[in-house]
């Protein structure tokens, strides 16, 4: 049970990093740098939170 707890942690600390990337490429964006690599970027990282957050909703549903 202590591994789902680290693998848990891990997951949000993993969630928590990329949403504040993804919130500095929002403000670099809306900031008006229209570099098609800034939204690159942002559409990549999103992606990653929400890999992330399914990753944590199937354990839930798993343990449920």
């Amino acid at each position: 049970m202590q591994v789902h707890s680290q693998r848990s942690k891990m997951i949000k600390s993993c969630i928590t990093e990329v949403s504040d990337i993804v919130s500095n490429l929002r403000k670099q964006r809306e900031d008006g740098a229209d570099d098609p690599s800034i939204t690159m970027k942002l559409r990549s990282e999103r992606n990653k939170v929400v890999i992330c957050q399914s990753v944590t909703y199937d354990r839930l549903l798993q343990y449920t």
